[in-house]
């Protein structure tokens, strides 16, 4: 199927999805973000999570995102050149070098308990050593095909982000503290089973948080850093970075007027962002 009209079916699920969610009213007090705060202690891979972004142009890039409400953030040091976004929810770090793009990294991994953990599951894994051979960083992809980097070092300090998180029944729509693009709602990624995956997924520390059948077998799950969405479809074929806003209607119509391009569109409200490098951003509504 043609890139663009998978988007365009894959838009019109997901609106569905979260129509069918926004029955209930929104809770004055995120449950999972509560959840979030007691557990008081990273994710089996990590903390200080962010989705590294493989650019051509970092200054074009850069002003893509600077443009869309993301301010500048600290940024791991690399050979190559980084620069690192946040709308104070996630950080977005943009790197001029090739690799597959989305990476989902983490920092202060348990390099040694991913390493078995990697190896139990018959996972292959290249690892970054030191000079006495202690793993410096584990790199991995998922069955979906789904890149992770995993590092001992730790996190460069951002007071600036904080994860705020939505939860199927509903958003507190803080948008003064977000970028034009709303509220991040999920890293979305393609599956061909959804129970597996959830399963492999289970095995590194994550949680159900909200499951269902309709109108395709997806759900949404939680290692206390990255809000993963599971989607058994084949209707897109990369991970997505999904935000929602209460005003997307007017956001996608001030961005058309700013130059943004848009891969797809089910209706004025809800929308398929594409960056420079070909990365999907969707913008969709919640009312």
């Amino acid at each position: 199927m043609h890139q663009k009209s998978s988007l365009l079916s894959f838009l019109g699920i997901i609106a569905l999805i979260f129509l069918a969610c926004n029955d209930t009213a929104p809770p004055s007090e995120s449950p999972l973000e509560a959840e979030f705060a007691a557990a008081g202690k990273p994710s089996f891979l990590g903390e200080g999570l962010e989705f590294r972004l493989s650019v051509k142009n970092i200054d074009t890039t850069a002003a893509f995102f600077q443009q869309l409400g993301f301010a500048p953030t600290a940024a791991h040091p690399e050979a190559h050149p980084v620069r690192a976004f946040t709308d104070g929810s996630i950080v977005i770090s943009l790197h001029q070098k090739d690799f597959p793009s989305p990476t989902i990294a983490y920092y202060e991994s348990d390099l040694k308990a991913l390493e078995n953990g990697l190896k139990a599951g018959a996972v292959p894994y290249e690892s970054i050593t030191d000079s006495a051979g202690v793993p410096e960083e584990i790199t991995f992809s998922d069955y979906n095909g789904q890149r992770y980097v995993c590092n001992a070092a730790a996190p460069v300090d951002r007071p600036d982000v904080r994860l705020v998180m939505m939860d199927p029944t509903g958003a507190r729509m803080e948008e003064q503290t977000f970028s034009r693009c709303g509220m991040f709602g999920e890293y979305a990624i393609p599956t061909a089973d959804r129970d597996s995956s959830a399963a492999y997924w289970a095995s590194l520390g994550f949680r159900k948080m909200f499951a269902s059948n309709v109108p395709y077998p997806w759900g949404i799950y939680f290692d206390n850093q990255l809000v993963m969405g599971l989607h058994q479809t084949t209707e897109f074929q990369n991970g997505m970075i999904t935000f929602f806003s209460n005003r997307a209607e007017a956001v996608i119509a001030e961005l058309k007027v700013d130059g943004y391009k848009f891969a797809a569109e089910i209706d004025p409200a809800n929308a398929v962002l594409e960056t420079p490098d070909g990365i999907y951003l969707n913008i969709f509504n919640w009312q």
